[in-house]
């Protein structure tokens, strides 16, 4: 989409229209979806990604396109709910991580299925904050710097955890016995 098409319907939605905002909620519903389902799981993401769209709704009116991207703004307030709901799960159940990745649809052949399969199982062990770094990488494709900006880190921080992380998928994927 054009920037200045998006930053007219940004600024009619910030001056109460409704119908841009709808426009904005389903531009980014399904980038939300993956972001959240990949995060927290598919049970929770319709929920969350409601919450986001909630939350963005009432602040629209301090959102700056000076500062980013109304897809980062969006990415940076899901990561925060997902955080938030994983955290209150974890305490609730007393378990140190979540206990499951969004699972996808069954791929065409079998070898790419349990390639996802061995994928979500890695990624389940990892933290919280490894796994949204990968997911915005590497299922998003977001930029290094949209990455430090959603996560609020630093550009070589962002650089470098995302080497380790891969790293340590590797590893995890290796000891389940099986190298993708």
């Amino acid at each position: 989409m054009n920037s200045c098409r998006e930053a007219d319907i940004i600024k009619r939605a910030q001056n109460g229209d409704r119908a841009a905002f709808e426009y904005l909620v389903h531009r980014y519903q399904a980038v939300l979806f993956r972001v959240v389902g990949n995060l927290v799981g598919g049970d929770q993401a319709e929920d969350i990604v409601q919450e986001v769209f909630l939350a963005a709704y009432a602040n629209i009116g301090r959102f700056d396109p000076c500062k980013g991207s109304m897809r980062a703004w969006l990415l940076t307030i899901a990561r925060n709910k997902a955080r938030n709901t994983t955290r209150k799960k974890r305490e609730k159940t007393g378990m140190e991580e979540p206990e499951a990745i969004y699972e996808r649809t069954p791929s065409d052949t079998l070898l790419a299925k349990e390639v996802f399969s061995q994928l979500d199982s890695a990624l389940a062990r990892l933290s919280f904050g490894d796994r949204t770094i990968f997911v915005l990488a590497e299922i998003e494709g977001l930029s290094y710097g949209e990455i430090a900006a959603i996560g609020k880190l630093r550009l070589g921080t962002v650089k470098s955890k995302l080497s380790r992380i891969r790293t340590k998928l590797r590893a995890i994927i290796r000891l389940n016995g099986t190298t993708p």
